[in-house]
């Protein structure tokens, strides 16, 4: 955890805009630093007792001398002078300054800018829904084109069935009469090798329900 405190006056002693401190505990009657034993620096990715707890930096803006040398030095300026520069990086000084520069229109401008930025967010959440709507209502029918789709099958296939059990007791009743497979199969007008597999089907469920099927495994 990182703690930082901004401070605009001249607090304590020293020379430097940026200090550093952390938490360390002192013994009250031994003076000496706690610190982690052997089984715990080589258990935890930490070395000290310190690393634990809150690190706090302390920023004396005004004994910043407006010379940026890094990203944090270029946020110490803008922390000072409320301006950031062209050439400044640091990560956030982009929407800092954007953020500076509508909070230095005048009220009209800012009132009609903001008025502007709260349009295109409405449109954003607009196109936002309409698409989510979209492709809810895009995912809704292709659920009902697929069950469409397998409720046809379904009908299909059970037509199917339906044709050939009407084609089985024919042949069952012409074969009764007297014909044969060839016979049967030219009156139907069907291959003749249909009209065995019916009979041989038959047969063989015949065959099961008697128990007098055998099968052999070789």
């Amino acid at each position: 955890m990182i703690s930082i405190n901004i401070v605009y006056f001249d607090l304590g002693l020293g020379k430097d805009y940026v200090y550093v401190g952390s938490t360390n505990f002192v013994g009250m009657h031994t003076d000496d630093v706690l610190e982690l034993n052997a089984a715990q620096k080589k258990a935890y990715p930490i070395s000290k007792v310190s690393d634990i707890f809150t690190t706090y930096y302390l920023l004396k803006v005004n004994k910043f001398d407006d010379l940026a040398k890094d990203s944090l030095d270029e946020w110490i300026y803008f922390l000072k002078n409320n301006e950031i520069k062209d050439e400044f990086k640091a990560r956030g000084l982009k929407e800092a300054k954007e953020k500076l520069r509508v909070d230095n229109l005048p009220d009209p401008e800012k009132k009609s800018y903001e008025k502007y930025l709260d349009s295109k967010r409405i449109e954003q959440n607009v196109y936002k829904t309409a698409l989510a709507e979209g492709r809810e209502l895009a995912e809704q029918q292709v659920k009902e084109a697929e069950a469409r789709t397998e409720a046809a099958e379904a009908k299909a296939e059970k037509a199917q069935y339906e044709k050939i059990k009407m084609l089985s007791v024919t042949a069952k009743a012409l074969h009764e009469s007297g014909m044969d497979a060839e016979q049967i199969a030219q009156k139907l007008q069907r291959p003749v090798e249909v009209i065995v597999d019916i009979f041989t089907v038959r047969s063989v469920r015949r065959e099961l329900r008697c128990g007098q099927a055998r099968i052999s495994f070789g």
